[in-house]
């Protein structure tokens, strides 16, 4: 890279593909200033934010331009400045590649030079230079510091006091002695190198005005000798980016600790070098929401553990301290949190906060030995039966916890027996696979609990028909919490057998509503008819039974019934109604309409009144026929009538 660019060029293109502000940053860096006038635009962040990334700008005698897009304005603009070469012929270097390379450049600065101090003030040296904030003065029995000195040797942010030098007349360079020499060499600075030079007294001056012109991207714009401590704190401060400035050499762990001090996002604008365990423990033990800023490989064991620590120091947040749990992957750290908090209930915290990266068998089995409740928490994976079996003994309860597949019969029976001692005993047959143990439990043990608390605990994939028919006869009104494919034509039946009012049967499945399951609710609850049977299930003799209870229900009955050119039953009953003043009764009409004899009262001005008269349907000549009867052929009826109603009660009715 260092061998394409050459940046002491006269003239050379840039090609924009960086950012506003670091492209700010950069023309600063390379000391080139921007010219405006009437056809040139200053280079604004906002103009810069609508440019290409293939846009090219001009530099010619350190000065930047704006470069038209069209080919012959960009000729007349090479032309402005006399230059007769090709714009194809023109080095074009990349913005970003620029960066890089004054960013090597920058690194490969030992900032070694000698500060030169006042001859007539040379006793203030000492005290003058420690203004600009030097990591390590240094004091050499084999240098003559009991003699004031003048000159300072600078290395990377270090001091090395310097005496009896002999500046060159001819070069301006100092003369070394074996004392300079001997430290130059144990430096690794060859002999022969030019040192600057530069007087201290405009070192402290010029400190003053860079920490004031210090801005977002001024840092890399500042001679690397000038960059002292001051300045670059400064320039951390104004903006993150120029963190990326501050010489490595710099970068101290006290001084890494202020700049996170700033803000704990610092951490990524520092040398990846100069990050590491030790300056992530100082961070989090600072402030542990520096931690949640860390990438994974930056969270060690004891990083974890030291923010969990200063979390617990600054918050009882449960969910804030989660979080810290939940971004912590090393099963031994979390081992260690699990023992160091085991009597508190951080203990829960850290077990639900645990991700299923940090969860090994070993932590399983210490988390159990500690709480057998921390089964609760451990992935399935890790639960064996020998856990599982740890875990009942300690505690029945943990029913609830444990895989299906290590749950014997005997286990749960236990389980169930055991939770007769608590107030929502109930509660543990939410925990047991075995339809035939809780068929017993709630013919048993929880015999006394209503079927409203009951289905609420019995899992949804145990309950079977024997479940549901007992839940059922105790209370119909749990019908919706039944699961849909159990809700059969029984249980409706069951259902409409038991039932208080019409609400449960809202929740009847289609397929159960058979016409055996209408017939039985329409019959106990005929405002059925409109509000929950389709109308496909809505016969003429459902309807009839319907409205014969609740003639308001007229209205619900199917045209196709009403429309029927076959007489059906219910118009049957319309055409009877209109031929006598009396009103039969359901059972009267299905009679008549299947041809048999029905004995009425019948009044007529020639017939006395309340005379007992057989009618019956003629359906030949499409009237009905009346018969009068005698007295004892009334005697021998009502008798016909009071054994069959007798036999009827004891054989009992079906459809």
């Amino acid at each position: 890279m260092e061998s394409n660019i050459d940046i002491n060029r006269k003239y050379f293109f840039i090609q924009l593909d960086l950012q506003p502000v670091e492209s700010l940053r950069l023309f600063d860096h390379m000391q080139i200033a921007q010219q405006s006038g009437p056809v040139q635009e200053w280079l604004t962040k906002d103009l810069l934010k609508v440019l290409d990334n293939d846009h090219l700008l001009f530099v010619f005698d350190k000065v930047i331009y704006n470069v038209p897009k069209e080919y012959n304005q960009k000729q007349a603009l090479l032309k402005l400045f006399d230059i007769k070469e090709k714009t194809e012929d023109i080095p074009v270097y990349k913005s970003s590649d620029i960066q890089d390379y004054l960013c090597e450049i920058d690194k490969k600065d030992s900032g070694c030079y000698f500060l030169i101090a006042d001859k007539d003030k040379r006793k203030h040296g000492f005290d003058k230079i420690k203004e600009l904030g030097f990591d390590f003065f240094h004091k050499s029995e084999n240098l003559d510091t009991k003699n004031r000195t003048d000159v300072f040797l600078v290395f990377k942010n270090e001091v090395y006091p310097c005496s009896n030098l002999i500046q060159n007349k001819r070069d301006g360079n100092f003369s070394s002695n074996t004392a300079i020499k001997d430290l130059l060499s144990a430096l690794c600075i060859p002999e022969s190198k030019a040192i600057p030079q530069y007087k201290l007294k405009d070192v402290l001056k010029q400190q003053d005005k860079d920490i004031e012109s210090v801005g977002e991207y001024a840092l890399c714009s500042i001679p690397v000798h000038r960059r002292t401590d001051k300045v670059c704190m400064a320039a951390a401060r104004s903006h993150h980016l120029n963190i990326e400035d501050i010489p490595i050499y710099m970068l101290t762990d006290e001084r890494i600790d202020r700049l996170l001090e700033m803000h704990n996002t610092h951490i990524y604008d520092l040398p990846y070098e100069k990050i590491n365990e030790d300056t992530c423990l100082r961070a989090v033990k600072n402030d542990s929401n520096f931690f949640s800023v860390l990438t994974e490989e930056l969270r060690t064991e004891k990083v974890c553990m030291a923010a969990y620590n200063k979390a617990r120091e600054e918050t009882d947040d449960p969910a804030y301290i989660d979080s810290i749990v939940s971004r912590t992957k090393h099963p031994s750290a979390c081992l260690q949190l699990l023992k160091q908090y085991k009597e508190t209930n951080d203990f829960r915290y850290i077990l639900f906060a645990m991700p299923a990266e940090a969860f090994n068998q070993h932590l399983a089995l210490e988390a159990v030995k500690i709480h057998s409740y921390a089964i609760e928490f451990i992935p399935d994976n890790f639960k064996s039966e020998d856990l599982c079996q740890k875990a009942f003994a300690a505690d029945t309860n943990n029913l609830q916890s444990i895989p299906d597949r290590y749950k014997s019969k005997e286990m749960c029976q236990k389980a169930i027996d055991e939770s007769q001692l608590n107030i929502e005993s109930q509660d543990i047959l939410r925990a047991i696979p075995y339809p035939d143990i809780i068929l017993n439990a709630i013919n048993n043990e929880f015999k006394d609990v209503p079927s409203t608390e009951l289905v609420k605990w019995i899992p949804k994939e145990v309950m079977n028909d024997e479940i549901v028919t007992e839940l059922i006869k105790r209370d119909p009104s749990v019908l919706p919490d039944i699961p849909c494919h159990l809700r059969t034509e029984a249980i409706c039946l069951e259902v409409i057998q038991g039932a208080k009012s019409v609400n449960p049967f809202y929740h009847i499945p289609q397929p159960s509503m058979s016409l055996r399951a209408c017939y039985r609710l329409t019959t106990k609850f005929p405002q059925a008819l409109g509000l929950i049977l389709p109308e496909d299930k809505r016969t003429a003799e459902i309807c009839l039974r319907a409205i014969k209870q609740d003639d308001s229900l007229k209205k619900y009955v199917p045209q196709s019934i009403l429309k029927d050119k076959y007489m059906n039953i219910y118009n049957f009953n319309q055409m009877v109604e209109k031929k006598i003043d009396n009103k039969l009764s359901f059972d009267q009409i299905k009679d008549l309409y299947n041809g048999k004899e029905v004995s009425i009262e019948y009044t007529d001005s020639q017939v006395k009144q309340g005379e007992k008269v057989n009618i019956s349907y003629n359906y030949e000549t499409n009237c009905l026929d009346f018969r009068f009867i005698n007295k004892s052929e009334q005697l021998s009826q009502l008798i016909k009538q009071n054994v069959s109603s007798k036999k009827s009660m004891e054989k009992g009715t079906k459809l």
